[in-house]
């Protein structure tokens, strides 16, 4: 296939870009890791204590993220206006 239409590729790691987005990107990593870990250890504890209580934290989670991907969106949203202005 490369014969026929004669593509040639080289592959360059280019590490100092790659220290640079790893840079930027491991806070927001490391806040996600702890936001998710958070949720795991909360319910991992809770599962301890019976289906119960798991079934009611889970409609308390269901909540939280029913109200909060809204308000997530409209903080977005304003902080585009903002910044825009």
């Amino acid at each position: 296939m490369r014969k026929d239409w004669n593509i040639k590729v080289k592959l360059k790691i280019d590490f100092e870009q790659i220290r640079q987005i790893a840079k930027i990107g491991l806070p927001v990593v490391i806040q996600s890791i702890i936001g998710l870990g958070s949720w795991f250890v909360f319910f991992a504890y809770i599962e301890k204590l019976g289906e119960k209580a798991l079934a009611i934290t889970n409609f308390g989670r269901i909540l939280y993220l029913f109200f909060s991907i809204p308000l997530w969106g409209y903080s977005s949203g304003i902080n585009t206006i903002v910044s825009f202005l």
